[in-house]
């Protein structure tokens, strides 16, 4: 990328113009230039009274903070698997659908930190519950 300093601009204003979006970037933990592959799995647990519960795992990309990929599910799941798409604050807060069969059949929203992920899902089978796991890979691209 080319960036032009106009005219009349000092030399000092013009390297905090320029280095300002790298800095930014650095604080949030994102570049538009370089994406990341990510891995994670986990368990869920049904919050009605029959109790099911499963394994999961997911494989995405992200770019941002936006992610997609696909979520494989086990145990008496409403669905077994499906593409996922969501985000990923600067925060640590998570949230994406699970697409099967073109119709999304489920949302999750959680949190990230320090590795560990959790929180809550439902879906439009009528289920919801909790799940939780680690992030298992995270590699630059």
């Amino acid at each position: 990328m080319t960036r032009t300093v106009k005219p009349g601009v000092s030399t000092a204003w013009a390297a905090l113009l320029l280095a300002l979006p790298c800095a930014v970037c650095l604080l949030i933990g994102t570049t538009r230039a370089h994406a990341q592959a990510l891995a994670a799995q986990g368990n869920w647990h049904s919050g009605l009274t029959d109790g099911k519960e499963g394994t999961w795992q997911l494989q995405a990309g992200r770019s941002d903070a936006d992610f997609q990929g696909t979520l494989t599910a086990t145990g008496p799941c409403d669905f077994p698997q499906g593409n996922v798409f969501g985000t990923l604050s600067a925060t640590g807060d998570i949230h994406f659908g699970v697409m099967f069969n073109d119709t999304e059949e489920g949302t999750f929203t959680g949190t990230l930190s320090g590795g560990v992920v959790s929180g809550t899902y439902s879906t439009t089978g009528g289920d919801s519950g909790t799940w939780a796991g680690s992030l298992t890979s995270a590699t630059q691209k």
